[in-house]
């Protein structure tokens, strides 16, 4: 039944995309170049390249008329006598109102990864139900720590307003030095109670809430640190960037929280002591970081946000480059020369004729022309492919790797 449910959608799937890639295409269409068409899509979809292939293999023709037929049942195509196929008006509306429903998705999507002042906004509200859910909670179970804790992130809540009304009313480079003065007094802070503790040995309290609290916490502040980063670096925007650093810290503290608690739960106080002191000095060394970056900016009028490379961003681009690696791999399985390779790359990946997918193309965020010298060098320097003349071919090694590889995501697509 599972099985039949998804062929049924797979099904009905193929036929969306069939009525927009008509629209796309702008022309009549041939089996032949629905196949082509689909495979195309599924590259720029980012799916590994033998999946395509072995997708493509089972597109038959009687699949594709298949769904052609449903579709001209349904009055959206028509088969001209060259068994070629064309939207009808009722296909030309249907695909019509798709597309513009994933215009104004894609648009929303990018609002939210682009806007600066919506992500400040966003910042404020999370920060405020943060506040509210511990202080309600700290107060219900009488948790010091939570109480604490819930004021924190009601600091937050005043550190995110400054960032949306600096960003609002262009008072960026103002509304930055706030953010780095509020972590210099959050490290002097953390720093001064963890002191207090070493000297007095007090005494933590490792309830299963405060537990809960700080998971929570870190998480949320995870998500919002890369939401804040992304922003932030695409709208060249340092004060959401240094709200990214914050709540990064947030992360942090949160983390040292629960390595304080668990040892509190085997009566060694001391380890919350020292962790914080840790916290307050990384704090401080990400402050004074950014007050050096917000005078360079101030001086120089422009920020270089290459500075603020994450590790999720090396992660992203590490596999923008393996997906591509991948592919060359597949390609290279017979000879071709750089010359060729660009031209299977351009006819591949160009979004022409297709719908939807110069929003989601591996090709938008990597530029494989500017890289494939270095990717063929690195390729050859690991035995993967070699060089025959001028030509370029995948070596045995490059086959196994390929093969494991088509294992994998074939369990993993099951």
């Amino acid at each position: 039944m599972d099985r039949y449910r998804k062929h049924k959608k797979r099904g009905k799937n193929q036929r969306d995309f069939m009525l927009l890639g008509l629209k796309a295409a702008d022309r009549p269409l041939s089996l032949h170049d629905f196949r082509h068409q689909l495979q195309r899509m599924g590259y720029h979809f980012g799916m590994p390249e033998f999946l395509v292939k072995h997708d493509q293999t089972n597109l038959r023709d009687e699949d594709l008329l298949s769904n052609l037929d449903v579709l001209h049942s349904e009055g959206f195509v028509r088969r001209l006598e060259d068994d070629r196929f064309e939207l009808t008006s009722t296909g030309m509306e249907k695909a019509t109102s798709m597309d513009a429903e994933m215009s104004s998705a894609v648009e929303r999507l990018s609002r939210l990864v682009n806007d600066s002042t919506l992500a400040s906004m966003l910042s404020v509200c999370v920060n405020a139900v943060l506040a509210a859910l511990k202080l309600t909670a700290g107060f219900t179970f009488s948790s010091v720590a939570l109480i604490a804790d819930g004021f924190d992130s009601t600091v937050d809540v005043l550190s995110a307003t400054v960032v949306f009304l600096g960003i609002r009313y262009k008072r960026e480079l103002a509304s930055t030095v706030f953010i780095i003065v509020m972590m210099f007094a959050t490290a002097a802070f953390i720093g001064y109670e963890s002191i207090i503790r070493l000297l007095h040995n007090e005494t933590v309290d490792p309830s299963v809430l405060t537990f809960v609290a700080a998971v929570v916490s870190g998480l949320i502040c995870y998500i919002m640190s890369v939401y804040q980063h992304t922003v932030g670096k695409r709208a060249g925007s340092l004060p959401l960037i240094s709200q990214s650093v914050d709540s990064h810290n947030h992360v942090i503290q949160a983390a040292a929280v629960l390595i304080g608690l668990c040892c509190a739960r085997f009566n060694i106080f001391i380890v919350d002591a020292l962790v914080g002191l840790i916290v307050a000095g990384l704090i401080l060394k990400s402050g004074v970081e950014l007050a050096i970056e917000t005078y360079n900016t101030a001086q120089s009028g422009a920020l270089d946000a290459t500075k603020f490379e994450t590790r999720y961003e090396r992660a992203w681009n590490s596999r923008q480059r393996r997906y591509f690696e991948t592919w060359l791999l597949m390609l290279l399985n017979e000879p071709h020369t750089k010359e060729d390779i660009l031209s299977h790359y351009h006819e591949i990946f160009s979004t022409d004729d297709l719908p939807v997918v110069r929003h989601f193309s591996p090709a938008r965020t990597f530029n494989l022309p500017e890289n494939l010298d270095a990717i063929l060098l690195s390729l050859q320097t690991s035995e993967r492919i070699e060089r025959v003349g001028d030509k370029y071919v995948t070596t045995s090694i490059g086959r196994e790797e390929l093969a494991r590889d088509t294992k994998r995501w074939r369990f993993v697509a099951g």
